[in-house]
């Protein structure tokens, strides 16, 4: 009696879950860059400048307040950048004010980061969500936006989070250079994190493109049942 072969669908499951941790980790890894390359040399700068100011004080009190004044600035910078960061790590908006006002607050700091304006429209979003759901759903919407940020430059962006019929669907389009989706042609470890992060929800993920058309993003995910495990 021959031996079985390994079913071709768990092979696939397990390259896709793969996949999806490189994209995790190449995050983390921008994340980790990111505090090295720019928070760390900032809190140098700040002790430098303090160390500058504690051994040649100015002698005019106008000198010195603007000094201090140039420090305050640099210091909430600090703050923003830090807070910028653990929002990428673990939104906690999320647990504490729900989904929708997580997106809401992604795509106020969207447009602050890339420029481009945004339309967020939220319809009959439940109150309350399992917790992987929302996690998932906002992390696709997300990863959505930077994309949009990368591709689509300053055109318009526009998100509709909406529930019914024991579901829960999100549409995000923008009005890029957009490309040809016939062709394959994604957009690298975060199309494939999205597509992942939708399939985990047992969700159907549509992505539609075409060059100088934009892209959308459409995810439709129930509520019932486990999901997102």
């Amino acid at each position: 009696m021959k031996a079985s072969k390994p079913a071709p669908i768990r092979r696939r499951a397990t390259g896709r879950a793969r996949m999806l941790l490189s994209a995790q980790e190449e995050q983390n890894q921008n994340l980790a860059r990111e505090l090295h390359d720019v928070v760390s040399q900032k809190l140098a700068a700040l002790a430098m400048e303090i160390d500058t100011l504690r051994l040649n004080p100015p002698r005019s009190r106008r000198e010195l307040g603007r000094r201090l004044e140039r420090l305050s600035a640099n210091v909430a910078h600090l703050g923003n950048t830090m807070h910028e960061i653990s929002r990428q790590l673990h939104p906690a908006i999320l647990d504490d004010l729900g989904l929708r006002e997580a997106l809401h607050g992604e795509c106020l700091a969207f447009s602050d980061l890339y420029g481009n304006p945004v339309t967020f429209v939220a319809e009959q979003v439940p109150e309350s969500l399992p917790p992987a759901i929302a996690l998932h759903v906002f992390r696709i919407a997300q990863e959505s936006l930077r994309n949009a940020g990368k591709h689509a430059r300053s055109s318009p962006v526009s998100i509709r989070l909406s529930g019914a019929n024991g579901t829960i669907m999100l549409n995000i389009q923008d009005q890029g250079p957009g490309f040809d989706a016939r062709k394959g042609r994604g957009r690298g470890l975060g199309l494939l994190s999205i597509k992942e992060r939708a399939k985990l929800l047992h969700g159907t993920l549509r992505l539609h493109s075409q060059p100088g058309k934009g892209t959308t993003v459409t995810l439709r995910v129930p509520l019932k049942g486990d999901r997102g495990r």
